[in-house]
């Protein structure tokens, strides 16, 4: 009886290891080379002392939901009140842009969920400055271009308007 369990519990271990190993994934890689399941395959030994963490699975999700508050929070920005479709007057997405502010919110909520998930369960918690440094290296290059484009254009307006319209 005792070997039947041992057995049993080999057989099924290396099952899901086979499936883990060639599942395709959307990508087409098998999915044992993207994301090793940690119950199968041991911990990989940190080189240089360094702790290595296992990355968890993404939330697909959650990201798309966080792409569209993004969009109306942006429409909500740059969108002239009143905005209509001239051939259908009825047709208007200006009650739900008007209201971006409020996506805002969400928005911050999602991404604090996100980044608890992330975080949470590492051994001894995040060292402060790793975080700041992963978060910098992943959020200034888009502000970075963002800025190259948007000084251009500034510049351009401040000579297209009188100065007395930037001032607010």
């Amino acid at each position: 009886m005792l070997q039947t369990a041992s057995y049993q519990r080999d057989w099924k271990a290396r099952l899901m290891q086979v499936l883990e190993e060639k599942a395709p994934t959307s990508t087409g890689e098998p999915a044992g080379k993207l994301q090793p399941m940690p119950s199968l395959h041991p911990k990989p030994k940190p080189a240089s002392g360094a702790t290595v963490y296992m990355r968890k699975p993404a939330l697909p999700a959650l990201t798309g939901i966080r792409s569209l508050l993004a969009l109306i929070i942006m429409l909500f920005h740059f969108t002239p009140s009143g905005l209509t479709w001239a051939a259908h007057p009825r047709f208007t997405l200006y009650p739900l842009i008007n209201i971006g502010y409020v996506f805002v919110s969400f928005f911050f909520v999602i991404s604090g969920f996100i980044l608890y998930y992330n975080y949470a369960e590492r051994g001894g918690g995040v060292n402060a400055a790793d975080f700041w440094v992963a978060r910098a290296s992943r959020l200034y290059p888009i502000y970075l271009l963002t800025m190259l484009v948007s000084v251009p254009m500034l510049a351009a307006e401040w000579q297209a308007r009188s100065h007395a319209q930037f001032v607010v």
